[in-house]
């Protein structure tokens, strides 16, 4: 049963990883923009498919509901953001999806609910005993000692959204860029 149900979410994390990059490369190949926003716009709509299947208890309904809203925020998104986009380099594209991160700090909460993801992941990750000696070998090798690993958490809880503003600030910039070109040999498709 184990297996089969591991299965099951191995094949539904994969849909969800193909229809994520499946999103990134049609836009990319149609519209010619990277848009790195993209995860977030599934993430809004698997919240209104939650939502809605909470208010309206159809789960059919719920589904059309949230493809619903979600398009009506990916055309607010593209009217507002994306559109001065179209017409600018590719690395421009990129960079203006993290130029935000340079003028505000994030938002209190989410850098919270960023670091209980971090905790709780970690600790799910130890469901059995290899999975546990494989997460805890890493932080032991460090240190000699387990404790290594409340210290790390204890690290990221210094982190604050200045921080974060700080550090793209001063690494996300323009002197800063890496452009690799990846082109195919000559003569070969």
């Amino acid at each position: 049963m184990l297996v089969l149900e591991q299965a099951l979410n191995g094949l539904q994390y994969g849909v969800m990883l193909f229809l994520m990059a499946a999103g990134l490369t049609l836009v990319f190949g149609i519209m010619n923009l990277v848009n790195l926003a993209h995860g977030s716009l599934y993430m809004v709509g698997a919240y209104l498919a939650a939502a809605c299947y909470k208010w309206t208890g159809s789960f059919p309904l719920a589904a059309v509901l949230a493809l619903i809203g979600t398009l009506l925020v990916g055309v607010v998104v593209e009217l507002i953001a994306l559109r001065t986009l179209y017409e600018r380099d590719h690395l421009d594209q990129v960079l203006a999806t993290f130029a935000r991160f340079t003028k505000e700090d994030v938002d209190q909460s989410k850098l919270d609910a960023t670091r209980s993801r971090m905790r709780y992941s970690f600790a799910l990750r130890m469901n059995s005993s290899p999975a546990i000696a494989a997460a805890l070998a890493p932080y032991v090798l460090l240190r000699r000692t387990p404790d290594t690993i409340n210290k790390v958490f204890a690290l990221y809880q210094q982190v604050t959204p200045e921080d974060i503003r700080a550090i793209a600030a001063t690494y996300l910039t323009e002197n800063n860029r890496t452009i690799v070109t990846l082109a195919t040999k000559a003569g070969t498709q």
